[in-house]
């Protein structure tokens, strides 16, 4: 299912349970991207998001260090759909974001910095962003 269809039956789902709008809406990783689309999409409906462990695609599409050597264990066929979705789905505005990530994951130096760049930076798709 793309992220498009899922944000459509995901609003389906909550609108058949009757719970009106607006929505705050959590994603996990991969997740979070499906929740950037539904904002793009149905921006009206959203209240605000919270996004856990981003997975920032370009982490693992070209990814790069200081040293300009790139990540040996990250494939790079991964969320190349949904992410040029929820890129097109651009800013959240003034709407809250609040990024929550963890601290220290397993991972090589590169991918542990470009981890933690990633999770700072998704702050910065909202003038409400932590």
């Amino acid at each position: 299912m793309t992220a498009p269809a899922l944000a459509g039956a995901t609003l389906a789902l909550i609108r058949g349970a009757q719970v009106p709008p607006p929505y705050v809406l959590a994603g996990e990783s991969s997740a979070a991207l499906d929740a950037r689309v539904f904002v793009g999409l149905y921006p009206s409906e959203v209240a605000g998001q919270v996004l856990v462990n981003w997975a920032d695609p370009a982490l693992f599409l070209d990814l790069r260090s200081n040293n300009g050597k790139r990540g040996q264990r990250i494939p790079q066929w991964i969320y190349h759909s949904q992410d040029a979705e929820a890129r097109a789905a651009a800013s959240l505005g003034g709407r809250p974001l609040r990024v929550l990530s963890a601290g220290n994951i397993a991972a090589p130096p590169e991918v542990l910095e470009a981890w933690t760049k990633a999770q700072n930076d998704l702050a910065r798709l909202s003038t409400r962003g932590r």
